[in-house]
């Protein structure tokens, strides 16, 4: 054998190696379960959510849990990616899903193992439904109803409120169409206004608080980006701002009403994969659940400049944000 043959045969003999080590880490076990979890976006009330997950997971399996985390970052393509890997994936054993969608890509490519989504405000708006045998989770939806109560409650004088949101944001649409159907009902006059990014805010407010006597913002991805600045513009024209998520609260906001607690949301989630994993239920079974609240965050300095009040009859819900 001369020294070219050897040469080729080192190489052939390396790769080969390498080729065998590779497929070995591919197909090596994972101690105990597997769990994958796609996030739609890196948002804080998202991050609490997988993080409450994950640690209720841990809680309930000890360190026979391995978490697979991916996230989509916004992007439905890249969503679709992670969906795809994931269902190829034969040693997952179930998938969290975190967001819309994050849920409506895996549930799309993925017909056997059990997914189990969180922070979804719409199922159904996502192909959430009765067909989907392998898909049960808790959604972050909004009391609506209660809020308006809350809304009015703290400002009496309440006729006119604008809903400020990005129409391209599914659970966005959906809870503004269920807040402007409770806001008829109370006799209050809901106006929508659409925002696609950033940019386009200024100009969208300056037009519409002359016309309003508050502002209401759901649980949207875009305004929340921009909640300091959408505080700054409701201040300065003395407009309550209302808002869904406590953890945005911010000097300009008067207060957050009937907010999800992510992190017990997340923590939900694992409930519902302990029981399909450890006690054998199925995800029909489970259904979706809901983890509302009754809770009002006010930050205090918006409160004095605007000059509102508590009512007594919400003293005791009212966690202040000095």
């Amino acid at each position: 054998m001369n020294i070219r043959h050897m040469v080729i045969g080192c190489m052939v003999v390396g790769v080969a190696v390498v080729g065998w080590v590779r497929l070995q880490l591919v197909h090596a076990p994972y101690d105990g379960l597997v769990i994958g979890i796609m996030q739609t976006a890196s948002h804080p009330a998202l991050d609490r959510a997988r993080q409450g997950c994950i640690d209720e997971l841990r809680r309930r399996c000890g360190g026979r849990v391995t978490c697979i985390e991916q996230n989509a970052e916004g992007a439905m393509a890249t969503a679709q990616t992670i969906a795809q890997s994931f269902a190829r994936n034969d040693r997952m054993h179930a998938v969290v899903t975190i967001g819309s969608l994050a849920t409506q890509a895996m549930q799309q490519v993925e017909k056997h193992k059990p997914i189990v989504f969180c922070a979804v405000t719409d199922p159904a708006t996502v192909g959430v439904g009765e067909h989907c045998h392998n898909v049960c989770g808790v959604s972050d939806a909004l009391d609506v109803n209660g809020a308006v109560a809350t809304m009015q409650q703290m400002c009496p004088s309440l006729h006119r409120i604008a809903m400020l949101y990005n129409p391209a944001e599914v659970n966005s649409v959906s809870l503004v169409t269920r807040m402007e159907t409770a806001l008829r009902a109370a006799g209050t006059l809901a106006i929508r206004v659409g925002v696609h990014n950033e940019a386009e805010l200024p100009s969208a407010l300056a037009i519409i608080m002359p016309e309003v006597d508050a502002l209401w913002v759901p649980t949207d991805n875009t305004i929340a980006n921009a909640m300091g600045l959408v505080g700054r513009l409701a201040l300065k024209s003395q407009k309550p701002l209302f808002i869904s998520d406590g953890l945005l609260v911010t000097h300009g906001v008067l207060a957050a009403i009937g907010g999800v607690d992510y992190e017990h949301n997340g923590r939900h989630a694992a409930e519902f994969i302990d029981a399909l994993i450890n006690h054998h239920r199925k995800p029909c079974e489970l259904g979706g659940a809901a983890t509302p609240s009754s809770s009002v965050i006010v930050e205090k300095a918006t409160a004095q400049q605007l000059g509102i009040t508590i009512p007594e009859c919400l003293a005791s819900r009212v966690t202040w944000k000095e």
